[in-house]
């Protein structure tokens, strides 16, 4: 619509290149996670597909001339999110300053349900977040890596531990 008459819609355009829309992507997204695919199989498969990520880090992305790509966490971000399932949030958050966010109280929340935006149903949402936590214990059992220098090490520049990163040591405070 225009001006008065204009509503939020949800995108139901092919992407470029490919014969899926952004709607259909998520509730892949969404049907994936509740047969128990992880986080990281999602984010593979949206890689694979070429599917755009939400968020392009374009600073990044003229840098290195590579595009963003798809990450377990944002596809987490995306299945814990009841925006998909129609319910809007507003105020959930406060910025402290310019780098820190906070969580508000649940009572402070404006919550509106908009059954028209939802992209997925009840159940299916609940059955992918109820898939998360455990795929996070299955993760963490097969992902077993003994670091034996963790916490023995220290950053040399800010004094924090060195924790195990996949095949290599990295300071906890990211130096």
């Amino acid at each position: 619509g225009k001006l008065k008459t204009a509503k939020l819609a949800l995108d139901t355009t092919p992407l470029p290149g490919l014969a899926l829309s952004p709607k259909e992507a998520v509730r892949r997204i969404f049907e994936t996670a509740a047969a128990g695919g992880s986080c990281r199989k999602i984010a593979d498969w949206l890689n694979a597909m070429g599917v755009p990520p939400s968020k392009q880090n374009l600073r990044g992305a003229v840098r290195s001339k590579k595009l963003s790509m798809w990450r377990p966490s944002s596809v987490r971000v995306i299945i814990l999110n009841p925006v998909y399932k129609g319910i809007l949030q507003w105020g959930r958050r406060t910025w402290i300053d310019k780098h820190h966010l906070k969580n508000n109280k649940p009572a402070d929340v404006i919550t509106k349900e908009c059954p028209n935006l939802a992209v997925v149903d009840e159940q299916l949402w609940q059955r992918a977040n109820a898939a998360l936590p455990m795929n996070q214990i299955v993760a963490i059992l097969y992902s077993r890596t003994e670091y034996l220098l963790r916490g023995l090490i220290v950053c040399g520049i800010c004094g924090r531990s060195f924790t195990g990163r996949g095949t290599h040591y990295a300071c906890i405070g990211r130096h």
